[in-house]
């Protein structure tokens, strides 16, 4: 998709990160109505053109033009902020160190637990 298809069907507001519709989708969706909706993680995913988007990478594609190198990062660890502000390119490494920890991982970076030794490592 092209930044410029984006911003004529969508308006991306940075600082509240909210997508709302510019030229609705469907019946029954109005403009300015807020685009997609929250999967299971958390996250906003919007379906345009019978596709879905994760809207943290179109928030990319609206401000910058282009899609990310590789990940995007939400910094607070929040996914379903996507204020431009808390928003950063990452590569998958950098992605994955603000995870929260699981009941498996200690909330040290690299140090799992390993169930057949039951005991952490590094």
């Amino acid at each position: 998709m092209s930044p410029e298809y984006l911003k004529s069907v969508l308006h991306y507001d940075p600082d509240t990160g909210a997508f709302v519709w510019v030229k609705p989708p469907a019946q029954g969706v109005k403009a300015g109505t807020v685009a997609g909706t929250l999967d299971k993680r958390g996250y906003r995913r919007i379906r345009i053109g019978g596709r879905c988007y994760a809207a943290h990478r179109l928030a990319f594609l609206y401000m910058m033009g282009e899609y990310p190198p590789e990940w995007v990062d939400h910094i607070d660890g929040n996914p379903s902020n996507n204020k431009w502000a808390n928003l950063r390119p990452a590569t998958k490494s950098e992605n994955n160190q603000n995870r929260k920890a699981s009941n498996r991982n200690s909330a040290l970076l690299g140090t799992p637990f390993h169930k057949g030794q039951a005991r952490w490592r590094a």
